[in-house]
């Protein structure tokens, strides 16, 4: 904390910097926020994607024989690269890292990009983005409310899809065996009982909305079938999804 705290002004003047406003800067700025949502979410295969697609907006902001970036062009690159560091830090405070931990890889990597001349744009992405990815993917092996936080959040953001565990766990960065335990000790069920008891909260809600059938609920939701979304409903709720709605509409 000390070391954030002594940081703290610094920081914040860095944060205030000014820049251009034009498409590109737009869209740099739009790609900023995918990739640090990503990042917050450690979706690895959406933060590649979205570095691909930044890449193209700066092709021409790399070294070139006997030509460096002119002067101007170095200090206007620096200042994005600044506002993306701070972008990274923030949301992976968010994602469970320290905020001393999380300031301490700012500044190094804001005092690097002071102290060197830029030669490749995208490579300096780069570096930020995965020094960031790897201090978060070592907290969350260390410390298990990380990872279950992100599978969580998957877990919340897709309750539409067929979920299984080793897709869930993949977006964790662990493996099977170890997602459950953690997830367990975190929120007190296991990985699908969390996945199935969400399902069917979800599913409450469509039946009170009455505005589908229980077999377009089950497909909604990805059961492997209408038999099966009423044995699961039930085994949570104590009554079929017939009966739950009919009670709702009774009491009206």
């Amino acid at each position: 904390m000390a070391y954030w705290l002594e940081q703290k002004q610094f920081v914040e003047q860095v944060e205030n910097l000014n820049f251009k406003k034009d498409s590109k800067e737009s869209l740099f700025f739009f790609y900023q926020e995918q990739i640090a949502n990503n990042l917050q979410a450690m979706d690895q295969k959406n933060i590649i994607k979205n570095m691909n697609e930044l890449k193209s907006l700066f092709p021409n902001y790399q070294h070139q024989k006997n030509q460096l970036i002119v002067p101007a062009d170095q200090s206007y690159l620096k200042e994005l690269l600044i506002s993306f560091i701070c972008s990274m830090a923030d949301h992976s405070i968010d994602s469970g890292l320290s905020l001393n931990e999380s300031a301490k890889i700012r500044m190094e990597l804001i005092n690097r990009v002071y102290q060197q001349q830029i030669v490749n744009f995208y490579s300096e992405i780069k570096k930020i983005v995965w020094a960031y990815f790897d201090k978060l993917k070592n907290h969350n092996r260390e410390d298990g409310a990380g990872v279950a936080f992100i599978c969580r959040n998957y877990i919340d953001g897709n309750l539409e899809k067929k979920l299984t565990l080793h897709e869930i766990a993949e977006k964790g960065n662990v493996s099977k065996q170890t997602l459950n335990p953690i997830f367990k000790k975190r929120y007190g069920v296991t990985v699908k009982q969390y996945v199935n008891n969400k399902k069917i909260e979800l599913a409450k809600k469509m039946l009170a909305d009455n505005k589908k059938n229980l077999q377009e609920i089950s497909n909604y939701l990805s059961f492997v079938d209408k038999s099966y979304f009423v044995k699961i409903f039930h085994s949570i709720t104590g009554v079929t999804p017939k009966k739950y709605r009919h009670e709702l509409f009774d009491k009206k």
